[in-house]
């Protein structure tokens, strides 16, 4: 008579299941933070990179005039609603 070893079969197969589950949601999620990081970063380098052509034209011209006061702080309050957009975009989802 052939007896079945049960008992490690069936810690195997729980075994699998648990990391079948909670390693895949876990990758998901971090994936998931990995692609919100990604949009952020991209965000900000897209507006540092404008705040840098400001910052150059100071330097050429030895003179900061109030408009180009006026259009750094508007780029660095839409880097700021960028960021926050994203960040409620894929809160939401």
């Amino acid at each position: 008579l052939v007896v079945i070893p049960l008992i490690p079969i069936i810690l195997g197969s729980i075994g699998g299941a648990n990391l079948i589950l909670f390693e895949g949601t876990s990758i998901g999620l971090s994936s998931k933070k990995k692609k919100i990081y990604r949009e952020i970063c991209l965000s900000l380098e897209l507006g540092i990179s404008k705040l840098y052509v400001f910052q150059q034209k100071a330097l050429a011209d030895k003179l900061l005039t109030n408009d180009e006061i006026e259009q750094s702080r508007k780029i660095s309050d839409d880097i700021k609603n960028e960021i926050l957009v994203i960040k409620n975009k894929n809160i939401k989802k």
